[in-house]
């Protein structure tokens, strides 16, 4: 497959499924390498109920010239449970950032992080939070490119129920 180069980043829309499609087949087995992949209208149905309007997440698509999908980030806003004030009450949560494997290193991911921060701006947040795995170097040394500092003295947390 010959590599497609940026096009464009757009917020997805629910005609784009198929378009999101290998995206996240790919993110599936980029997160969980020895599991089997999810059949294809498993994959459709998540994707359709994460473009849903009840959904509090917005899925962003980065576009190639040739017409596919090439990396996705997907942001959720919301608002400060501990701080009053008005200026900090909007912050956006990064949740997911993946660029397909075969389009790094062209900029997407760079592309996609000013998508959001673009957005944060316009909503008028006061932040951006996300998670990163500790020992993600690479992630690590790109977010910082954008500012992002490392929390000391916090942890992420999870129970599977």
């Amino acid at each position: 497959m010959s590599q497609s180069k940026l096009s464009h980043v757009a917020l997805a829309q629910p005609s784009d499924i198929a378009a999101l499609e290998p995206l996240f087949q790919a993110l599936y087995a980029h997160e969980t390498p020895n599991a089997a992949a999810p059949d294809d209208a498993t994959c459709a149905r998540h994707i359709k109920r994460l473009l849903d309007e009840e959904t509090p997440h917005d899925l962003i698509i980065a576009w190639g010239t040739d017409g596919r999908s090439l990396g996705l980030v997907a942001v959720a806003r919301v608002t400060s449970i501990s701080d009053p004030r008005p200026d900090n009450w909007t912050q956006i949560d990064l949740k997911e950032l993946f660029v397909l494997p075969e389009a790094r290193g062209q900029n997407i991911g760079r592309a996609l992080m000013e998508w959001v921060q673009a957005y944060a701006n316009r909503k008028g947040a006061c932040r951006i939070d996300w998670h990163v795995k500790s020992d993600n170097a690479d992630g690590i040394r790109f977010y910082e490119r954008f500012g992002a500092t490392i929390l000391e003295g916090r942890l992420s947390m999870r129970k599977p129920l």
